[in-house]
């Protein structure tokens, strides 16, 4: 079944007659995790059956220890790409996705499939350390954070570290005016406090 907005469509299923296992593009989605033995995210792959580039979470079943098929769920990766180009740190920090081998599934500036160690070297040393997921760590001009999704990739977000300061500052100088504003209503009360009680005593005194 394949569902396009709220209806679902049957398809027509896949004849292995016609393909050899190796042959991923076309029944790997099949022989991968019945190869493997337990439930598995498969990497993002062109499926050629019907020419979507996608990612599936596949459940091998057994009967008696013996295969007898699977069961999956398939997701266009483009909609995981596209909710992953929508998030925004900041003004212009952004997010990116690669898989559990530091592989990029999605980046604004490079193309699937490159190695983060390539062409982002530094955030590459954070993102492999598995000590470092989910703390903030500053690298020259920008901060990078990252966590490891149920599925073993890791979602990167990246902030500018000129903005990070931008708000910092702002937000001290807006605690320095809260201060200053403070100490002046402060001071006309004192003095407004002080007039109250010193004017009834010169009158007595009078």
């Amino acid at each position: 079944l394949s569902k396009s907005g709220d209806s679902y469509e049957y398809l027509t299923p896949t004849d292995f007659s016609m393909y050899d296992p190796s042959d991923l593009e076309h029944v790997g989605w099949y022989y991968i995790p019945v190869e493997t033995g337990e439930p598995i995210w498969m990497d993002p792959y062109l499926n050629e059956n019907i020419n979507t580039y996608m990612i599936s979470y596949v459940v091998p079943i057994y009967i008696d220890g013996v295969s007898v098929g699977i069961v999956g769920m398939d997701i266009d990766f483009a909609v995981i790409q596209n909710q992953i180009a929508d998030m925004k740190a900041f003004q212009t920090g952004y997010a990116y996705l690669t898989n559990n081998q530091d592989s990029i599934l999605y980046h604004k500036d490079y193309e699937v499939g490159m190695k983060a160690e390539e062409v982002i070297k530094e955030d590459a040393a954070i993102i492999s350390d598995a000590s470092m997921e989910g703390t903030v760590q500053d690298i020259g001009d920008h901060q990078i954070t990252y966590s490891v999704l149920d599925n073993g990739m890791k979602l990167v977000v990246t902030v500018p570290e000129s903005e990070l300061k931008g708000e910092m500052n702002q937000l001290s100088a807006t605690i320095m005016l809260v201060v200053v504003i403070g100490l002046i209503a402060s001071f006309v009360y004192a003095i407004f406090i002080s007039i109250s009680i010193s004017k009834p005593i010169k009158l007595l005194t009078k």
